[in-house]
């Protein structure tokens, strides 16, 4: 309790700087409240965050490592820490971290979006159509997320369960261009 008490005044002025668009300064602030109070995990997420917006990519992820631990069943640091792994092209670090995000964020159709196309960046398509299978099974109205699951499918090499999805993308987006366009290539090849 002391500690928090001590470092509340940095993280404060950390937040009015961060806020003012004086990053360096936020920055410095952030890193004194951590001196004071170094399991607090907020403080910790605050500072990447901040690290992420100067560029900070390495000392930001070292950060959000430190958050995750303290605060382990928090889905969006882990959710945070993904984006930063995906970043730095680390994209196993990042589908581990996004299927925590999942986990702990149960409800949260995006989280699975994000594993998805974290799995079709390393071609594990079957993986990419199962959690893309979770988001709409979550968001069942969401024509993006059944398009997504479309184009999945046409990797997967299942033209009628891709067809099926762009359909229902065009019904609930009454029939925008995009999702006719992939029906029609679909259906020429």
């Amino acid at each position: 309790m002391i500690k928090t008490r001590k470092a509340a005044p940095f993280f404060r002025r950390g937040e009015r700087y961060r806020i003012s668009g004086r990053l360096m300064e936020a920055i410095n602030e952030y890193r004194s409240a951590i001196q004071y109070d170094d399991q607090h995990p907020y403080y910790r997420f605050k500072l990447a965050e901040t690290l992420l917006a100067v560029g900070m990519i390495q000392e930001a992820s070292e950060q959000l490592e430190m958050a995750c631990a303290l605060d382990l069943e928090n889905g969006y640091y882990h959710f945070r820490l993904a984006e930063v792994y995906n970043r730095m092209n680390r994209i196993s670090d990042a589908i581990a971290e996004m299927q925590q995000a999942s986990l702990f964020s149960p409800t949260d159709s995006y989280y699975n979006i994000r594993l998805g196309i974290l799995y079709l960046q390393c071609d594990n398509v079957a993986d990419a159509v199962f959690a893309f299978h979770r988001a709409v099974s979550q968001e069942p109205k969401n024509a993006s997320y059944h398009c997504l699951l479309g184009d999945a499918y046409v990797k997967l090499g299942s033209e009628r369960q891709a067809l099926r999805h762009y359909s229902c993308a065009g019904d609930l987006s009454d029939y925008d261009t995009k999702y006719l366009e992939r029906m029609r290539r679909l259906c020429s090849d």
